[in-house]
Order: structure tokens, then C-alpha cells, then sequence
């Protein structure tokens, strides 16, 4: 009978131990498990930080953005008014330069021939047998070919520069006369200006021949009206 307790006994302190020992390892994983669900924690409250500065950067993007248009639309606005600008000058100076050309014509078809320079006789001699002008009281300020003579020696035109106004445009009058001539009396234009009168040209040519009123404007001959209106380029 005491055996049999003392079997008891032992197997009580036995199984005593083993429970002790299940106690421990229960413990050790409640630690490992407090362990990893601090770092669960943790890596939760990382991944919120990260969330909320990556949002923070997608909105400081976002603004960012939104400041690039902004100055881009105002450089691109800034850019349109100071081409307005620049071209309201650049006509602003080209009709000047028209101003100050008022007084002078140029004459294209006239011979060099053996004139010794002396330009201002052979244009009173054209002026006289071609256009039926009489020259005596014009007064030119200046008379002179423009440019080096030609390889092909075909004459240089002449440009003169009126006294008075009057007498340019008595002699201007004449130009449609000369048509089919081989002679030929324009404005002294600067260059620009004929070019843009050059894009327009094929309007003006249909519009008269449709009978309709087309003309380039005096003070500003770029621009180009048809029965009234202007013409846009």
C-alpha cells in the first residue's frame, strides 16, 4: 500500500514538473507573442506614418503642380503680351519709316546708259517723254540708282526724293499709264512692308477683278481693305 502511494507521489511531482515546465513554455510564447504583437504594432503604426507621408507628399505634389501651371500660364500670357507688344512697335516703327519716305518714288525700266551720273536729267527726260510730266519747277531733294550695277546690265532703279509732296504725287499719278511700258513708278517702301504687301496681293488682283473696291491703306500700306473692311493677313 505504501509503495503504491509512494508510485503516486512520484508520478504526482512528475506530472508536477511537466506542468511546471508547460507553465514556462506558455509563458516564454506569451512573451514572444506580446514580443511580436508589440512589433506588430509597431510595423502597423510605421505603415500609418508612411500612409500619412505619402499623402503628404502626393498633396505637396499636387500643389506643386498647380503652382507650375499657374507660372506657366502666366509666362505664357506674360509671352503673348510682349509679342503684341513687340509687333504693335515694330509696325509702329515700319509706318515711321513709311512717313518718312512720303516724299520719294522709284523708277524701274529706265536705261543706265551714258547718263555720267547725272540722274536727276535722265529722270526729267523719262518724266517728261514717257509720262507726259513737265518737269520745270519739280524740285527733287535727292536723285540716285540703288545698289551695284547689275551683272546681267540690266538698269539699277532710281530713287528720288521730292521736295514737295505735290509734285510726288502729280508724278504718282502717272504710274497706271505706264502699264505693259516696261517702265514702272512704286512707293519707296521698306522691305517688310512689300513683303506683306506681296502675301496680299492675289486678293487684291481677285478683288477688283470681282468688280469690288480694294486698295492698300497710304498710312499704313500693309493693310489691305476690300470694299471698307480690312483684310486680315
Amino acid at each position: 500500500m505504501e509503495l503504491k502511494l509512494d508510485l503516486i507521489l512520484k508520478r504526482i511531482e512528475t506530472m508536477d514538473s511537466k506542468l511546471e515546465e508547460i507553465n514556462t513554455t506558455i509563458s516564454n510564447f506569451e512573451s514572444k507573442f506580446n514580443l511580436l504583437e508589440g512589433r506588430v504594432e509597431k510595423l502597423e503604426n510605421d505603415q500609418s506614418t508612411t500612409r500619412t507621408a505619402v499623402q503628404e507628399l502626393q498633396d505637396g505634389l499636387q500643389e506643386f503642380n498647380m503652382q507650375v501651371n499657374e507660372v506657366t500660364a502666366a509666362r505664357e500670357k506674360a509671352s503673348e503680351f510682349c509679342e503684341n507688344r513687340y509687333k504693335e512697335l515694330e509696325n509702329k516703327l515700319l509706318y515711321a519709316e513709311v512717313y518718312q519716305r512720303r516724299e520719294n518714288l522709284r523708277f524701274y525700266g529706265i536705261s543706265e546708259g551714258e547718263e555720267g551720273g547725272d540722274c536727276r536729267m535722265v529722270l526729267n527726260s523719262f518724266l517728261e517723254q514717257q509720262c507726259g510730266v513737265q518737269t520745270e519747277g519739280i524740285e527733287f531733294q535727292r536723285v540716285h540708282r540703288i545698289g551695284k550695277p547689275h551683272d546681267d546690265g540690266s538698269p539699277r532703279a532710281i530713287i528720288a526724293r521730292f521736295l514737295r509732296y505735290s509734285d510726288r504725287e502729280a508724278v504718282f499719278s502717272k504710274a497706271k499709264s505706264l502699264k505693259d511700258s516696261g517702265y514702272r513708278i512704286a512707293a519707296d517702301l521698306p522691305k517688310e512692308i512689300v513683303n506683306r504687301r506681296k502675301l496680299q496681293s492675289k486678293k487684291l488682283v481677285d478683288a477688283r477683278k470681282a468688280g469690288k473696291i480694294a486698295f492698300f491703306s497710304r498710312a499704313e500700306p500693309d493693310k489691305l481693305y476690300i470694299d471698307g473692311h480690312l483684310n486680315q493677313l
